[in-house]
C-alpha cells in the first residue's frame, strides 16, 4: 500500500486503497447519471448518451460497466456499428 503524501512538486498522492474507493464511488455516481438519463426512454446510442450525460468517455464506460454488472442495462450494436444502450 502506498502512503498518502505530497511529492516534491506539490502533487498529492493517494494510497491504492483510497484510489480504489474513489473509483468505486465515481463509478456508482456515473451509473446513476446514466440510469437517470435512460429512464423513460427506449434507449440511446453511446454518442447520444455521452452528449446527454455530459460525461467524458472513460466516465461513461465506467458507469456503463457498473450497470452491466448489475444487469440494469443491455448493450447492442446497431446496423451502423454504434453501441445502443437501454434499461432492462
Amino acid at each position: 500500500m502506498v502512503e498518502n503524501r505530497y511529492t516534491p512538486s506539490g502533487l498529492y498522492l493517494l494510497s491504492n486503497q483510497n484510489l480504489e474507493g474513489k473509483m468505486k464511488e465515481k463509478a456508482g455516481l456515473n451509473a446513476g447519471c446514466i440510469w437517470e438519463t435512460l429512464n423513460g426512454t427506449s434507449g440511446m446510442t453511446m454518442k447520444e448518451l455521452k452528449k446527454a450525460t455530459k460525461l467524458i468517455e472513460k466516465e461513461l464506460y465506467l458507469g456503463l460497466g457498473w450497470l452491466l454488472r448489475e444487469d440494469k442495462v443491455e448493450v447492442s450494436e446497431t446496423e451502423s456499428n454504434e453501441l445502443f444502450v437501454h434499461l432492462i
